[in-house]
């Protein structure tokens, strides 16, 4: 190949890319300089795959030569996969609550700023980027990885389903899951109790993140798609995770579903013809999940068809509210189905991710922090004795709990207490998802001229203005953490010796002392946080449907637990606590990922003892 003929094929490409890259950059500076907000040059939007290449780069530069090479730290913290560990460290770096950053494809503003959180999340024109939530769409379109009517669509076919009945069936389920949670620590396999007392000492969780996920994964089967599990015993082989694999399958409902998400981004970025073809053990994996979820999603759709046909409610009768029924029946309409096949499959699929997925996660972190912190533990025991109604016995717990009735009665009580304090904690300190990202319209509903003029909003009593087509992140731990409106609680005998831990952060007091809230509902000092300090479920009309089905499976699993059990450390003297308590404190920092949400990936093993039978007495 002759030198003119390799600077045609090779070099002029790569200079007409690099003009059009400057060109493109050099406009998204001018309109960063017009909106009056601070901004930061990026190579790369948060989009793009480089974007993550980069910053994982950057984790292998140690921290002292970052921090000396100013813009290489700015980059490195805003590595979208560590935002829950940098938390305000960028806003750190750049002096400002809200800015920009500036890359040849895209503007993007970050932002911890209430006012301006509250703007872009309550803001029912600001929609959502495509090219980041798209990767949910693995069965077919979702209510998350849409936007625009399709969206709208999906929100008003499902809507119906949230109501006060079905919140009394997640109560029942949640409470009726976790009595038989409980119940697979104690018997030996004889059936005969190792200890009435302690719940098996001999075996602890070192994985609760696992067994939560099971427990969560049974609950949103069996309200939302209406699962049958025949029988306790049944329902222990499913939360050992062992349950039944039909004939003809090669895994069971729930390893399938845990299996996909495991290998999520693997099923996301390869061909599922090379999935398929390949040899790579992580490929087989992510096909024979993926495969298999598909099978039963697509037989539960084929089963209730079936069942609507034989029915005829297809053809004008009373709707059923059911979640199955809702998504089935909008894609049998005739002429016109509301939804089409893979519509109807992805959106079970990310009612099923979305149901489970994010629950298990504050559970297994609610355990740990309870764990960690004795005396809140006590404290949320307590509000649980006094808001249930007097009982004889232990055994009848479950019995009380499971009853409807108490749902009516108990969960608005319970959720104003430390009951409600322990888990919006929880949820503050470990979001569901460490950033929220919007995007500004091209076009208003009102003109035809955003792009053009730009979209205008305010923070601080200054208004700034960005083009159509800016994206928004919320960074919702820098939110969550934000010394103005969450103090850190007073030092106690149980401080780690670690920095920054979640678990001496813990602070359920703060919830129940009516600091800085708007009195409303049955306990006017519970705490009712700041537009836009506290946004664990996003905010406003677009907020997340399943809010309340989340809470009250939480409360549910929660009051059942501690009304007859305590949550431990595996220790058996105070030394050995606080021991064990500064290793958790690392665990819930250094091995925390973000995934598809906030999990932990590592281990911290914890016990479950009866109430009164604690292995240390504290004070």
């Amino acid at each position: 190949m002759s030198i003119s003929t390799f600077a045609v094929v090779f070099v002029a490409p790569i200079c007409l890319l690099a003009f059009f890259q400057l060109t493109a950059l050099k406009r998204n500076i001018s309109a960063a300089k017009k909106s009056g907000l601070l901004y930061v040059i990026v190579p790369f939007s948060i989009a793009n795959p480089l974007s993550l290449a980069l910053g994982r780069l950057l984790r292998w530069v140690p921290e002292q030569w970052l921090h000396k090479v100013w813009w290489l730290d700015v980059i490195s913290s805003l590595e979208f996969t560590r935002s829950w560990h940098n938390g305000d460290r960028p806003f750190r770096l750049l002096r400002a609550s809200t800015f920009l950053t500036v890359s040849p494809t895209e503007l993007i503003i970050y932002t911890y700023e209430p006012e301006v959180t509250s703007h872009f999340l309550r803001g029912p024109a600001f929609g959502k980027p495509q090219e980041l939530l798209g990767i949910l769409n693995i069965y077919g379109p979702t209510m998350t990885g849409t936007d625009g009517e399709r969206t709208r669509v999906f929100r008003r076919t499902t809507a119906p389903f949230f109501n006060e009945q079905t919140m009394r069936h997640v109560w029942g389920q949640g409470v009726k899951g976790a009595g038989v949670l409980m119940s697979l620590f104690g018997p030996s396999e004889s059936g005969e109790a190792k200890n009435k007392d302690v719940v098996d000492p001999s075996y602890y969780i070192q994985r609760m993140r696992t067994v939560a996920g099971r427990l969560t994964l049974y609950v949103v089967s069996s309200v939302c798609f209406e699962r049958k599990i025949e029988s306790d015993e049944m329902l222990k082989d499913v939360l050992r995770g062992e349950d039944a694999v039909p004939e003809g399958r090669k895994i069971g409902f729930s390893q399938a579903m845990h299996g996909v998400l495991d290998w999520f981004t693997v099923i996301f970025v390869t061909p599922k013809w090379l999935l398929s073809l390949s040899p790579l053990t992580m490929h087989r994996n992510a096909k024979r999940s993926f495969t298999e979820l598909g099978y039963y999603m697509e037989k539960l759709k084929v089963e209730r068809e079936n069942k609507l046909l034989q029915s005829g409610r297809e053809k004008g009768g009373k709707t059923s509210s059911s979640l199955l029924n809702l998504l089935v029946e909008a894609g049998m309409m005739s002429p016109n189905p509301i939804l089409g096949p893979e519509e109807v499959l992805g959106n079970m699929f990310i009612f099923l991710f979305a149901g489970h997925e994010a629950n298990a996660n504050t559970l297994s972190f609610l355990f740990f922090l309870l764990a960690c912190n004795p005396d809140a533990q006590r404290r949320t025991q307590l509000d649980i004795d006094t808001n249930m109604p007097q009982l004889e016995s232990i055994k009848s717990i479950a019995k009380c709990l499971s009853d409807p009735s108490v749902y009516d009665a108990m969960y608005q009580q319970l959720m104003e207490s430390h009951v409600g304090a322990c888990i919006n904690e929880a949820l503050r300190l470990y979001t569901v998802l460490p950033f929220l990202v919007k995007t500004v319209p091209m076009q208003s509903q009102q003109s035809q001229t955003i792009e053009k003029e730009g979209h205008v909003f305010s923070a601080n009593g200054v208004s700034y203005r960005v083009p159509g087509g800016t994206m928004v992140v919320v960074n919702t731990t820098a939110a969550h953490t934000d010394p103005e409106h969450w103090p850190k609680p007073r030092p106690n005998a149980y401080q780690s010796t670690h920095r920054a831990s979640p678990i001496d952060s813990f602070n359920p007091g703060f919830w129940v002392s009516g600091h800085n809230n708007v009195a409303s509902g049955e306990n006017p000092r519970f705490l009712r946080p700041r537009s836009g300090t506290y946004v664990p479920f996003s905010d406003g009309g677009r907020g997340c449907l399943g809010k309340k089905f989340a809470l009250v499976e939480l409360c549910s699993i929660v009051t059942r637990v501690l009304a007859e059990y305590s949550v431990e450390l595996v220790a058996e003297s105070k030394e050995e606590w606080h021991k064990a308590r500064d290793c958790a404190a690392k665990v819930l920092v250094e091995e925390i990922e973000f995934q598809m949400s906030l999990r932990l990936t590592g281990k911290v093993p914890i016990r479950f003892v009866k109430r009164g039978k604690e292995t240390i007495a504290w004070e």
